[in-house]
Formats: C-alpha cells, structure tokens, sequence
C-alpha cells in the first residue's frame, strides 16, 4: 500500500469531492446508503475538530470529535474503510488527536465492538461512567 495521509481540518477546505468521498466511508461500514454533500459539509464545518486519512488522493477514514479546547474533547466517531482496516489508518488518526488535544480529557462512547480499538489507543471504560443517549426527533 502507498503512503497515507492524516491530517487534521477545519470546514474551510471541504469541497464537494472531499465530502463524497466521506459520505462514502460512512456508507462503507454500514452506516446509511447515501448522505447529501451538503448535510457532510455542514456536519464537518460544526464540529470543533476532525481528522482526515487520504489514500491516493481518496478518503478513506474519518476521526470527528467536539471540543471545548480546554478541558474535555468527545470523540463522536472514528471510521475507517474496510478495505483499510487493521492498517493502522484508525490509530494514526487518533494520534493526530491526541497530539493537538493531549490537554484535554478525551471521551468516547464506541460501539461494543470498537471498545477494545480505544482501550489500546488509552481511552478505556471507567467504572463509573455510563453512556446515556436519547433519539433524535423526527423534524
């Protein structure tokens, strides 16, 4: 495989291409058929942090997190393309992250079967936390 490319953005730099390309890693591993380039943009551009893994010019993982920059940054989710897992692409995102975030708390609330991806990134289960959640209301 040739190099891959990890780099951390802001909402300045999200063209078309770029958020077809992310919409595509979503729908990769399960998560929907199709996402509108401008409800990605609009995603990306408010969220405080995210980090992009491009291969030959493709996307092919994505690291959003929400941040306050002083004391707690919320990982919302890390998706790598399958083609691309067990690469490494997940954990030098996460790298990326926590370089820039290594000030923070940082906190994630992963899929059952992610939990042991951020338990070797050192973002493990605390006793007593609990995830709590509540669905979005249809508009």
């Amino acid at each position: 495989m040739s190099r891959v490319v990890v780099e951390s953005g802001c909402g300045d730099w999200l063209d078309d291409k770029l958020c077809s390309d992310i919409a595509r890693v979503y729908c990769s591993v399960g998560w929907g058929d199709h996402y509108e380039v401008s409800f990605v943009r609009e995603l990306y551009r408010n969220s405080g942090f995210f980090v992009l893994a491009q291969h030959e010019g493709a996307c092919i993982g994505v690291l959003r997190a929400l941040t306050d920059s002083c004391l707690t940054t919320w990982i919302a989710e890390v998706v790598v393309d399958p083609a691309f897992q067990r690469m490494g692409v997940g954990a030098a995102m996460m790298k990326e992250l926590k370089k820039v975030y290594r000030h923070t708390a940082i906190y994630s609330e992963p899929l059952k079967e992610a939990a042991g991806f951020f338990d070797k990134m050192g973002i493990s289960p605390k006793e007593r936390l609990v995830a709590c959640s509540r669905k979005a209301e249809d508009l």
